[in-house]
């Protein structure tokens, strides 16, 4: 990315986290819509959401060279710490050699690293508590396999050498560098855990997730859906007069000769 264009996505970011909510879509990842707010979880010492932390490893696995399964994480959550696995009962099992799933483990995040061909879970906690995890998380793995007649072996819960996390909410934004950086070189000691590294990655994530904003216009401001009424073959919606975004005929109300979108209205 040349350095203009840097620039002005950063000055995009800075904008949007300054902004009122509008609960309007800024980027879409894949399968994952994230809107205004989702982007300002990433702001100052906010707690990331869960559709950052699934959007931005979809973009990791998508650079990735070796088959890899992403969990989302609700559902890393739900098997992890919960130990439920009733959302996999319909679904086969992927034949991925490494797994990357985050779990929220009440108000925290922690990431889990399966690594199939060896029979290992890894567990790494940002604050450095993965012992307080280790048993539960391993105990929950076993039933999950035998829940789905998979092959178990001797399989065994370690971790990695990582640097802790300075303060109270920066654990999303770790776990996102940590599978970054064990999918790059294999190890976790080159993520820098210094606070004013903290804001830097969280700008980062947010250039890099705000880029994804191909076909962001199609959904409607107001309702953020691509169709008002799907039974219809024609959408017909009015583009604002203030900004390059539409909004559907039958969302867009009370104007007369100028139309001000939802979002511009907010500003």
């Amino acid at each position: 990315m040349d350095w203009m264009k840097k620039q002005m996505i950063t000055l995009n970011v800075l904008k949007l986290w300054s902004l009122k909510d509008s609960g309007q879509i800024e980027a879409l990842v894949g399968p994952y819509k994230l809107y205004d707010t989702s982007f300002r979880t990433l702001c100052g010492h906010g707690w990331l959401s869960d559709e950052i932390l699934d959007a931005y490893l979809h973009l990791i696995v998508e650079k990735g060279k070796i088959p890899i399964y992403r969990m989302d994480a609700v559902i890393g959550s739900s098997l992890f710490h919960l130990g439920q696995h009733r959302v996999f009962q319909k679904m086969a099992f992927p034949e991925a050699s490494i797994w990357l799933c985050p779990v929220n483990v009440g108000g925290h995040w922690i990431l889990v690293l399966v690594r199939m061909d060896h029979k290992e879970v890894i567990v790494i906690d940002p604050l450095g508590h993965e012992r307080t995890y280790q048993r539960r998380i391993l105990r929950n793995w076993r039933n999950f396999l035998r829940a789905k007649d998979a092959r178990q072996g001797n399989w065994k819960v370690k971790t990695l050498p990582h640097g802790l996390q300075p303060d109270a909410s920066s654990c999303g934004v770790l776990i996102l560098r940590f599978a970054e950086s064990f999918l790059q070189v294999g190890d976790l000691q080159s993520v820098s855990t210094a606070p004013a590294q903290m804001f830097q990655d969280r700008m980062d994530i947010a250039t890099k997730l705000l880029q994804c904003k191909d076909k962001v216009e199609d959904y409607c401001v107001s309702c953020n859906m691509l169709h008002y009424d799907t039974c219809k073959d024609v959408i017909e919606m009015i583009q604002c007069d203030f900004c390059p975004r539409w909004t559907h005929k039958e969302c867009a109300t009370h104007f007369v000769d100028l139309f001000k979108c939802k979002k511009c209205e907010l500003q």
